[in-house]
């Protein structure tokens, strides 16, 4: 009697994941059927899919909260970008309105304007 060297590659385990010892099942599927294989004594097919259709709908509800929050937080870096821009020398001219560094930058030249008729007066 022969055996597939796959099937003594891999013996039999004494126990599953959970600490309990397996039990031996039989697949009736189509693919597989009568097909002997190993499972957990507390595993239930139908149970598992219940358990995998309601993880399945809280990740997908993960999914949209972090696409609206990653949303959010791109808005949020542009506005901040723009405004590093702005207020940075280089980055502001004069044709950015409501820009703080404009605002500053005049703020300033009419001081000096002003400075500046004071000590001729």
């Amino acid at each position: 009697m022969s055996h597939s060297s796959y099937q003594s590659a891999r013996p039999f385990p004494s126990k599953c994941y959970c600490g309990i010892p397996p039990k031996i099942e039989t697949s009736w599927t189509s693919p597989n059927p009568g097909r002997r294989f190993v499972a957990c004594k507390f595993y239930d097919a139908m149970s598992e899919k219940k358990l995998m259709r309601a993880e399945i709908g809280n990740l997908k509800q993960e999914v949209c909260l972090l696409q609206d929050q990653k949303a959010r937080l791109v808005a949020q870096n542009e506005k901040l970008s723009k405004k590093l821009r702005c207020t940075s020398m280089d980055g502001c001219s004069p044709s950015k309105t409501g820009c703080s560094a404009v605002i500053f930058y005049a703020a300033t030249a009419m001081l000096i304007l002003v400075l500046a008729k004071l000590l001729v007066a």
